[in-house]
């Protein structure tokens, strides 16, 4: 595991490694490659890897909240019970993705483009969806309260289960799929993004 005696090499690959509970909070290194590698317990808290690339990757339990990984590439990952405060990873890329419960409130989302990426039993509370891309995608039984979706574009999404109450930029919403419990807490949202009111006072 090519590493230096503060954290991660610039431009690492690592390639077929099993990694358990190391600490790299706070480090900082670009272009890092992680391929057919599998995390656990893992703490990159604060850290900075803009650019990461994973490809066949599994994280179990990590610990990436305040993680700034902009720009980052995800192909055939699977992260369960990670949490992920705060996380940013706009202008990203994943395909392929599977986040089973995982906490992902306050994460900053902005313009990835995802494919066939499912999200289920996660909380992305107050996460920053704008200009989202996804394709195929499922966000199941996850709590995206008080998120924002402006300019998202995610037809064909399954939101069904989810909790969607105070999102913002609801409008944006066309063509996903919802549940009938769904249907009340959605209008609200839209109605509030259109800046409806009602009155039946005349």
């Amino acid at each position: 595991m090519p590493t230096r005696p503060d954290g991660i090499d610039p431009d690492a690959e690592w390639i077929a490694q099993s990694i358990e509970a190391l600490d790299f909070a706070g480090v900082e290194a670009d272009h890092v490659s992680l391929n057919e590698c599998r995390l656990r317990g893992v703490s990159l808290t604060g850290a900075r890897l803009e650019q990461l690339r994973l490809t066949d990757v599994e994280l179990v339990d990590c610990e990436l909240s305040g993680l700034i990984a902009t720009e980052c590439s995800m192909l055939r990952v699977a992260m369960r019970g990670c949490r992920m405060t705060g996380v940013v990873l706009s202008d990203s890329t994943l395909r392929d993705v599977g986040m089973t419960g995982c906490k992902l409130d306050d994460a900053n989302l902005r313009f990835t483009n995802c494919e066939r990426v499912r999200l289920e039993d996660c909380s992305l509370a107050r996460a920053d969806l704008t200009g989202m891309t996804m394709k195929a995608g499922a966000v199941v039984d996850c709590d995206l309260r008080a998120g924002d979706v402006t300019k998202a574009k995610l037809t064909g999404t399954r939101l069904t289960g989810s909790k969607i109450e105070g999102l913002q930029g609801a409008g944006a919403l066309r063509g996903v799929v919802i549940g009938t419990e769904q249907v009340l807490p959605l209008a609200l949202a839209i109605f509030a993004d259109h800046h409806i009111t009602i009155d039946d006072d005349g």
